[in-house]
């Protein structure tokens, strides 16, 4: 398969490609990168690197791997603060919202047999007053409390998705 791109086009594809492995892999450790996305970006530097756009693509002779240089990484990491403060505030709202919500029912079990529209109700009612919270005082509201009770805390894989 042949695809012609301008070399605009190959750097914006290259940088959504390094995006994409970057948000599937960057959090695995090294012996569980998922390869065929890793491969995938391998292709699309290593043509970059061959059309000449090298201050967006190196290569490290001693890994023989391409990297994408400094600049380029300098481009994406704009994106990747937005995504993770996104990401960050959205999972604490709403994980936050769902432990309240399974603490007024009684527990667990009690939470997932009220009806789905009024789980759903609740959550974005609770949702958005931990929103307007974190928009009026961000962390700064946010306290951890010891306790020595066995039930005061709800695990993440006791949450309901």
């Amino acid at each position: 398969m042949n695809i012609t791109l301008t070399r605009s086009e190959l750097t914006t594809l290259l940088e959504m490609v390094s995006l994409g492995n970057w948000l599937i892999n960057s959090y695995r450790p090294a012996n569980e990168l998922l390869a065929n996305y890793e491969d995938a970006e391998q292709i699309l530097l290593r043509q970059a690197y061959k059309v000449g756009l090298r201050d967006v693509v190196m290569y490290d002779k001693n890994l023989a791997r391409f990297f994408p240089t400094n600049k380029m990484e300098d481009t994406l990491q704009p994106f990747i603060d937005a995504y993770d403060d996104d990401n960050f505030w959205t999972l604490l709202i709403t994980r936050l919202a769902q432990r309240d919500i399974i603490a007024e029912a009684g527990g667990i079990e009690a939470y997932v047999s009220l009806d789905r529209e009024e789980r759903f109700k609740q959550l974005l009612e609770r949702e958005a007053h931990y929103e307007q919270l974190a928009c009026d005082v961000g962390l700064a509201a946010l306290k951890f409390v010891e306790s020595n009770a066995k039930d005061d805390s709800l695990l993440e894989t006791d949450m309901p998705k």
